[in-house]
C-alpha cells in the first residue's frame, strides 16, 4: 500500500471509528435522562425502566471480549461494518418499540453491537499505525469518547422535551449508517493464523462476566447482604474458574493465558480498572451533588460537568505527543495521581460548598483522564501481537467496565450507610429532614471517596512499575517482515 493510500485509509478509518465511538457513548448518557418518558409512555414499571439501560451494560460485557476475538479472526473491517449496522438496526428497533419488553430485547442487541465497536476500533487502529505512532490517534478516540458522553445527557433532554423519547434513539439510525459506509475505505486486516472462534470459551466468559456485572449492579438494590448478590457474584467467580480451565487446554483459546504473564500488558488493564473504580462513581456522585446540595436541575447538573469533558479534550492530545517524547509512563502516572486528588477534593466537600469548590475536582478529573486513558490503551496494545489487538482491546474494556461496576457497589454502599446514619441523627437532634438529608448527602461523600482515591493512587503505583513503551522507529524497527505477514492490512 503507498503512502497517499495508507494515508487515506487511516483518515476514513479515524471518521468511522469516531463516529462508531460517539454512538457508543451518546447513546447511552442520552437515553438516561429519557427514561421516566419511556416508562409513562410504555406504562413500565420502575424495574422495567432498569432493565432499559442494565440490558445494554450486561450485554456488552458478556460479548466484549468474545467479539473483539471474533474481530481478529473473520476480520476487524467486517466485524465494525455488521456491529455498525446491527446498533443502527437495533436503534430503529427500539424506535418501533410497542412495549417495555421490544425496548429491553433493542437495548440487548444495541449492547451487543456496541461491544463489538469498541474493540474492533482499537484493533483497526492496531492494524493501521505501528506501535510508535499508536498514541495521538487512540487519544482521538477518548477526545470523542468523552465530549459524546457529555453531551449525551443535553442531547437526550433536549430531543425528549422537545419531541419524543423515540428520538433520542432514531438519531443513531443515520449515524450508524455513516459509520457504517465508512468502514468501505478501511483495509481489511486480521490474524490469519487463528483455528475459529473458541464457542465454548465465549460462553462460559459471556455468562461469568455477566453474573458478576450483574452481581455488582444488584447490590445498589439488594445491599450486600442479599443472598441474591452473593448467589451472582459466586456463580460469576465459578465460571470464570471454569473459562480459564478450558483455555488452558483449548487449541485457539478466545484469551491466551500467555497474555497474562506480560507486565508491560497486564500493568495497564490493571491500571485501567483502578481509574475506572473511582471515575465513574465521580461522575454519578458529583451530578447527585449538584443536584441535591447546589440545588441545580438535571440539565444544570448536566452542565455543571462538562469542564470534565473540555479539560480531557484539552488534555488527550497534549499527553499523546508528551508521550511520544519522552514516553508514556510520566503522563500516565501524573495523569492517575491527577484522578487520585479529585476524588479526595471531593472527599472534602461540605453542606458549604458551591460550584467554584467544584469546579478544580472537575477540572482534575478531566486532566488526569485525557492524560492517561489513551496512553493506557496503546500501550496494552502494543505490548501483544497486532493479530491479537481485538482480544487485548476487549480485555481492556471488559477490565474498566469490571472496576466501574466495583467502584460504582463499594461507594455505593459506603455512602449509603453513613448518609442514613448522618440523617437518623440529624432527625433525632430535631432538624427537618430537608435540610437533614442535604447535610447527610455532602458528609457521607467522604469515606467513600477517600477509599476511591486510595485505590485509584494504587493505581498510580502499578503504572509507574508497568508501562512500557515500544521502540522508537529510529532506533529499532517497530515491525518485522513477519509481523507484516501477519497482522498489517489486507485487502
Amino acid at each position: 500500500m503507498g503512502a497517499a493510500a495508507r494515508a487515506g485509509s487511516r483518515v476514513w478509518a479515524l471518521v468511522a471509528v469516531a463516529i462508531g465511538i460517539a454512538l457508543v457513548n451518546l447513546d447511552l448518557s442520552a437515553l438516561t435522562v429519557a427514561l421516566p418518558s419511556v416508562q409513562r409512555d410504555l406504562h413500565a414499571p420502575l424495574q422495567g425502566g432498569e432493565w432499559v439501560l442494565n440490558a445494554y451494560v450486561l450485554a456488552v460485557a458478556a460479548f466484549v471480549v468474545p467479539a473483539g476475538r471474533l474481530a481478529d479472526i473473520a476480520g476487524r473491517r467486517r466485524v465494525f461494518a455488521g456491529a455498525a449496522a446491527l446498533f443502527a438496526g437495533a436503534s430503529l428497533l427500539g424506535v418501533l418499540a410497542p412495549s417495555i419488553g421490544v425496548l429491553i430485547a433493542s437495548r440487548v442487541l444495541q449492547g451487543a453491537a456496541s461491544a463489538a465497536i469498541l474493540p474492533t476500533a482499537t484493533a483497526i487502529i492496531a492494524s493501521l499505525y505501528p506501535p510508535d505512532e499508536r498514541r495521538a490517534p487512540l487519544s482521538d478516540i477518548l477526545v470523542v469518547a468523552s465530549v459524546a458522553a457529555a453531551v449525551g445527557p443535553l442531547v437526550g433532554g433536549a430531543l425528549t422535551a422537545g419531541i419524543d423519547w423515540r428520538a433520542v434513539l432514531a438519531i443513531n439510525v443515520p449515524l450508524g449508517l455513516v459509520a457504517l459506509l465508512g468502514t468501505r475505505r478501511i483495509p481489511e486486516s486480521r490474524d490469519p493464523t487463528a483455528a475459529g472462534l473458541d464457542v465454548r470459551g465465549a460462553v462460559v466468559l459471556a455468562a461469568g462476566l455477566a453474573a458478576i456485572v450483574l452481581g455488582l449492579d444488584q447490590t445498589n438494590v439488594r445491599g450486600w447482604s442479599s443472598p441474591a448478590v452473593w448467589a451472582l457474584l459466586t456463580a460469576g467467580t465459578v465460571l470464570l474458574a471454569v473459562f480459564v480451565a478450558v483455555e488452558r487446554r483449548g487449541a485457539s483459546p478466545l484469551v491466551p493465558l500467555r497474555l497474562f504473564s506480560r507486565r508491560g500488558f497486564v500493568g495497564p488493564v490493571v491500571v485501567g480498572l483502578l481509574v475506572f473504580f473511582g471515575a465513574i462513581p465521580f461522575d454519578l456522585f458529583v451530578a447527585q451533588f449538584a443536584q441535591r446540595v447546589l440545588s441545580y436541575g438535571p440539565a444544570g447538573a448536566g452542565l455543571a460537568l462538562l469542564p470534565s469533558s473540555v479539560a480531557v479534550a484539552i488534555a488527550a492530545p497534549l499527553a499523546s505527543r508528551v508521550g511520544d517524547r519522552v514516553g508514556s509512563r510520566g503522563p500516565v502516572v501524573l495523569g492517575v495521581a491527577l484522578v487520585a486528588a479529585a476524588l479526595a477534593l471531593v472527599a472534602g466537600l461540605d453542606v458549604d460548598s458551591d460550584f467554584g469548590d467544584l469546579l478544580p475536582p472537575l477540572l482534575l478529573m478531566g486532566l488526569g483522564l485525557g492524560s492517561c486513558i489513551g496512553l493506557l490503551g496503546a500501550a496494552a496494545i502494543n505490548a501483544v501481537e497486532t493479530e491479537r489487538a481485538g482480544a487485548a482491546a476487549g480485555i481492556g474494556h471488559m477490565a474498566r467496565m469490571t472496576g466501574a461496576a466495583l467502584g460504582i457497589a463499594v461507594t455505593a454502599a459506603l455512602f449509603e450507610i453513613i448518609e442514613n446514619h448522618h440523617v437518623r441523627a440529624a432527625l433525632t437532634a430535631g432538624k427537618g429532614y430537608g435540610s437533614s438529608t442535604r447535610e447527610a448527602f455532602a458528609y457521607a461523600l467522604g469515606t467513600p471517596f477517600v477509599v476511591a482515591a486510595a485505590v485509584v493512587a494504587v493505581g498510580a503505583v502499578v503504572a509507574l512499575l508497568t508501562v512500557r513503551d515500544p521502540p522508537r522507529a529510529g532506533r529499532k524497527k517497530s515491525r518485522t517482515p513477519a509481523d507484516d505477514r501477519k497482522g498489517t492490512p489486507t485487502r
